[in-house]
């Protein structure tokens, strides 16, 4: 290799991640850091591509080995600056075991009007073979005032001129998800500076109007697919070195950005980074866009344990929002990858309180395509991934309703004679209400029990759950004479109604799914109940039996209850 040397030019480069790195904007001035790796290894010198697409015209880096200046042990840097950028410095970043002293580094003016770096990098003490025993990784960045060039055509005093780069390409994609009657927008943003594990994230305008303008394009798309449609912008931040995590990501917007994005039809409005997601909806967003000032969100990672966490703070104008006021306004992602033992219903979240308490977030479920768990939240904190296997010794990893009893007994919400959960056991209507008031935390229980129903006492465990069901008229069909029947066995007619109103009460999103909800027997239904079957069935919570029946007078059983209240959690 002695002699030999490779020419590494950033804009024919292929980006294969490292979003960001090696950006040269096509803005008049631009504060910026570029960096250019490239893997030292036995046998040549092998660019690691890292650098976006078209986005380093002005910037030429070869690398020779073992050649002068450089005695063995070394490397010659040749660095070649367009004469648009010359204010810019090269800053050397190299790999351990390798050094560039003082001294090292020189320039000189090119006839074509740039700069030439020249820098000299030693390994060990200089007279060790130039060639380690392993592949290094080395950047080479360069930082300070760039500015572009002067237009084709324009005269200067040396009697030469450069060409306007191009800016780089904007990078903006929609997504749509048939099965779920989706269309997702993402921008990656090209305005990433990375600092002591901190990601600071802004965004140009000419970046947030493509995002708009092509969700706009596809906003139709959602209309002629089964279901009831779903709008998503996202931005995503990622690391500039794929191989270097970062401990917080920030992305800043300003009002005016933020006023943009809350005038769209999104249903949802996420931030994507490696440490997490955070997703504001509809209610949330327009809370946020109410308030006067620059947006931040931010993201910082959190060990919870020996598995992940998460702490997302958002401000406007640098005074924090902490609660919202929309019911399930605000879903957070947490990426996790589960150990091979573990049963992915048992993971859940926990809240972390300032005090260090833990509280298990009943509204969550670990997602095996998105590779980590979601969960909803009306404020927001600290929050961590927690695993809490539950056995039942009725209800084995063989039984057809274990991943259901599994889920919800990780969130405490299942009750069992001693270690037995009796799933063919009929359910009863109290039961039924007692589950869902759990597990919906946005059931906002009265702080006091009080006796609404003549045969639900103020002493019953039932009392705040049936007073919050009366004050908020999501049982009248069920009840007559004054009495809620608890006791009773629950039909699955009353249990679709009972469902169905505690979901509107609490402001689900039971999106349809257009599932198939031509139940043979549906004629057989109660009035008050035949709506949220069908609401239920193509959402997706309710299944389709063989012979098409929903069999509404059957008696619904522990096993079946466990099924639909799980599934319902999982489809938040």
């Amino acid at each position: 290799m002695a002699g030999e040397s490779i020419e590494i030019n950033p804009s024919g480069i292929t980006n294969s991640g490292g979003q960001g790195a090696g950006t040269i904007s096509g803005y008049d001035y631009l504060y910026m850091d570029m960096a250019v790796d490239f893997t030292v290894n036995p046998d040549a010198f092998t660019q690691l591509v890292s650098v976006a697409d078209a986005s380093g015209e002005g910037y030429t880096l070869t690398c020779t080995a073992g050649t002068a200046p450089g005695a063995p042990g070394s490397i010659q840097l040749q660095l070649d600056v367009e004469a648009g950028y010359s204010q810019s410095t090269p800053v050397i970043t190299p790999p351990e075991g390798w050094a560039v002293n003082d001294g090292d580094m020189s320039s000189e003016h090119n006839p074509e009007g740039g700069v030439s770096w020249y820098i000299t990098m030693t390994y060990g003490d200089g007279t060790a073979d130039l060639v380690p025993a392993d592949p290094m990784e080395l950047t080479v960045g360069v930082s300070g005032v760039v500015a572009n060039p002067a237009p084709s055509g324009g005269g200067s005093s040396g009697g030469s001129s450069s060409s306007q780069p191009e800016k780089p390409k904007i990078r903006v994609e929609n997504q749509l998800d048939e099965e779920n009657a989706s269309s997702d927008t993402r921008l990656w943003p090209y305005g990433t500076v990375e600092e002591d594990g901190v990601s600071v994230t802004t965004v140009t305008q000419e970046e947030l109007e493509a995002l708009l303008e092509l969700a706009r394009q596809h906003a139709q798309d959602v209309e002629g697919l089964e279901g009831d449609g779903y709008k998503e912008g996202i931005i995503v931040i990622e690391d500039l070195d794929e191989n270097k995590t970062n401990s917080t990501y920030i992305l800043k917007l300003t009002e005016d950005q933020f006023q943009s994005i809350s005038q769209e039809q999104w249903d949802r409005f996420t931030v994507q980074t490696p440490a997490g997601s955070i997703s504001l909806y509809g209610g949330s967003i327009q809370q946020v866009a109410a308030l006067e000032g620059e947006v931040d969100v931010t993201i910082t990672r959190l060990e919870h344990g020996d598995r992940p966490g998460v702490d997302v703070t958002l401000t406007v104008g640098g005074v924090p929002v902490t609660e919202f006021g929309e019911t399930y306004g605000v879903r957070i992602f947490v990426p996790y990858v589960p150990a091979p033992e573990e049963d992915v219903n048992a993971i859940v979240i926990e809240y972390i309180h300032e005090d260090g308490t833990l509280e298990v977030v009943t509204e969550c479920f670990y997602d095996p395509v998105a590779g980590g768990v979601y969960f909803f939240t009306n404020h927001l904190s600290k929050f961590g991934v927690a695993y809490r296997p539950s056995v039942f010794s009725d209800v084995g990893a063989d039984h057809w309703a274990n991943p259901y009893v599994t889920f919800l007994a990780a969130r405490g919400l299942l009750d069992g004679t001693g270690s037995r959960y009796r799933p063919d056991d009929a359910a009863t209507r109290g039961e039924m209400i007692s589950l869902l008031s759990q597990a919906l935390s946005a059931a906002n229980l009265p702080a006091s029990a009080v006796q609404v129903y003549d045969d639900v006492p103020a002493s019953s465990s039932l009392a705040r759950a049936s007073g919050w069901l009366y004050f908020n008229n999501l049982a009248s069909a069920l009840t007559s004479g004054g009495k809620l029947r608890p006791d009773e066995a629950i039909t699955r007619e009353d249990m679709a109604a009972l469902l169905g109103n505690i979901a509107s009460g609490v402001g689900l999103r039971l999106r349809s799914k257009g599932l198939d909800t031509g139940y043979t027997d549906l004629g057989q239904v109660a009035s008050y109940a035949q709506t949220s079957v069908v609401r239920l069935r193509s959402a997706g919570i309710l299944e389709m039996a063989e012979n098409y029946k929903f069999n509404p007078k059957a008696t619904l059983n522990r096993g079946e209850m466990a099924q639909i209240v799980a599934t319902l959690l999982s489809s938040l």
